[in-house]
């Protein structure tokens, strides 16, 4: 009787020790890690700068004002990420080998219709750099228009 009552002792406590086991191993993969300065786990915290400006494109009424650009930005960069976030910008460029990107359509109109073409001006001047090269900077005035060249 004894020899039994020892080795019901010793399954119940085995039983009892992988249950202890796993159970501090589930609770440790659940549990919380407090980011502090001195913990080298903690993920690290990104700050992003925004700027503000506004932005009207000729035939396009539904872009919300005032327009938030990532720091640093290119106006060619803000304007894919919109046009993904509403398909009817339908912004579509072209690669010219030593240029740089062209955007060749807005909405409905592209480049060449009618010997129009998309043109932008930051704070009523015409930049001299494309899209993809004019970082937006905090109050700028954009304007797309599509008209004939003015060059």
């Amino acid at each position: 009787m004894e020899k039994e009552l020892l080795k019901a002792r010793l399954i119940y406590g085995s039983i009892f020790a992988v249950v202890i086991l796993v159970g501090g191993y589930l609770w440790q993969q659940n549990s919380v890690v407090t980011p502090t300065s001195n913990n080298q786990n903690a993920p690290a915290q990104i700050e992003i700068t925004t700027v503000s400006a506004t932005m009207e494109i000729q035939g396009l009424d539904e872009i919300e004002q005032p327009i938030v650009a990532v720091e640093g930005q290119t106006l060619l960069g803000l304007m894919r990420q919109m046009s993904e976030q509403k398909p009817t910008m339908n912004v579509q460029t072209q690669d010219y080998e030593g240029l740089g990107s062209l955007v060749v359509q807005i909405g409905a109109w592209r480049n060449g219709t009618d010997e129009k073409y998309w043109q932008y001006t930051i704070n009523d001047e015409v930049p001299m750099v494309g899209a993809d090269q004019y970082v937006i900077q905090n109050g700028d005035s954009i304007k797309w228009e599509f008209k004939k060249s003015d060059f």
